[in-house]
């Protein structure tokens, strides 16, 4: 498990981790919630040509997939909407990366 304390001394960098976070299930989410086309049409390295507005609106579902982990690298870290979308964007990444993989 990678610490907050450890990722803020920048002992691991941003996607990873955030990638401790995604499971197979968040992917699937993700994927679904987006959209397929609109990930793999993304061109921005952040998705953020994906609007705001939509990643944002994963918050109400996803947390109940990542506190308990999240918890453990930090207690104090809490059910916020900036990781919310730093988990989402992540789990975006990944289920590009396996699509590209796959084509």
């Amino acid at each position: 498990m990678i610490t907050r304390k450890a990722y803020m001394a920048k002992e691991a960098t941003h996607r990873e981790f955030y990638a401790q976070f995604v499971t197979p299930e968040i992917v699937r989410q993700v994927a679904s919630f987006i959209g397929g086309q609109a990930l793999m049409a993304s061109t921005d390295e952040h998705l953020n040509d994906i609007r705001l507005a939509n990643w944002d609106a994963m918050h109400q579902f996803l947390p109940s997939y990542y506190m308990a982990a999240m918890k453990e690298a930090d207690p104090s870290m809490g059910n916020s909407l900036s990781n919310t979308v730093c988990i989402a964007k992540e789990a975006a990444r990944q289920w590009i990366e396996t699509q590209q993989a796959q084509a």
